[in-house]
């Protein structure tokens, strides 16, 4: 089984990411949008896998894929290469 994750560029979670945008939602609606925004796509993906790779209703067999659709060229980046959630390492096991 494999999952493919993908997000695009020209994102309206994007938006969500200004400080005025998220001042203005709450102030006017009580919304808290600071966990949906998006300021760094390939980021956001590798946090999406680690949430699936750290969910215990998912098999540590899925494969799991991540890219990013740039909606100006129309191409697809590839962030994470066909990859078993068990072989999935956090930040931190990265940066070491």
């Amino acid at each position: 089984m494999s999952n493919v994750q993908t997000q695009h560029t020209d994102c309206g979670a994007e938006r969500l990411a200004d400080p005025q945008v998220q001042m203005a939602l709450q102030k006017n609606l009580g919304i808290d949008v600071s966990h949906t925004a998006i300021s760094d796509h390939e980021a956001s993906l590798r946090e999406d896998v680690e949430r699936l790779r750290d969910a215990e209703q998912i098999s540590n067999d899925l494969v799991v894929s991540a890219f990013i659709y740039d909606v100006q060229d129309g191409r697809l980046g590839e962030v994470i290469p066909p990859t078993p959630l068990s072989a999935i390492q956090n930040k931190d096991e990265r940066s070491s």
